[in-house]
Parts: structure tokens; C-alpha cells; sequence
């Protein structure tokens, strides 16, 4: 059985800032139309891809991903294939 772990420990930033990152390249949407649409702030944008954010909050991690129109999705252990 493999040993579960309470906190998931990274050691650049938060792969969600990845994901949003290649949607938003993939889209061709400029950080300024999110932040106008979401309502996180273009500077908060700016630390995710290029400052030092590591772990931005989930609440807006949230705002700019219902922008793209993505969705989280938690998978349990009994979920996996």
C-alpha cells in the first residue's frame, strides 16, 4: 500500500499556475481581458506566471478558471483507473 501524505509539496509553484498558464497561451487571451472578466487583479496574474507566487489562493485560482471555462475535478482513490 502506498503511504498517503497530507500536504502536496512542490517545489517551484502550484501546477494549477501551469495549467491556467497553458490555457491562457492556448486561448491567445490577454492578462488584462481575465482581469477585467475574473476580477483578480493584473499584477496578482503578473506574480502567478512571473513573480513569486507560489501558492496563490484556490478563490481565485477559481475566478480565472471559470473565465476559461475550465473546471476543477477531484478524483478519489476509487475514481482511478
Amino acid at each position: 500500500m502506498s503511504q498517503l501524505y497530507k500536504t502536496y509539496l512542490f517545489r517551484d509553484k502550484d501546477p494549477a499556475i501551469g495549467l491556467i498558464a497553458q490555457e491562457i497561451a492556448k486561448r491567445q487571451i490577454s492578462y488584462e481581458d481575465i482581469a477585467e472578466q475574473s476580477g483578480v487583479a493584473r499584477a496578482t496574474l503578473h506574480a502567478w506566471f512571473f513573480g513569486a507566487t507560489r501558492r496563490p489562493q484556490f478563490a481565485t485560482l477559481e475566478a480565472v478558471a471559470r473565465t476559461l471555462g475550465l473546471r476543477w475535478k477531484l478524483i478519489g482513490e476509487r475514481d482511478k483507473p
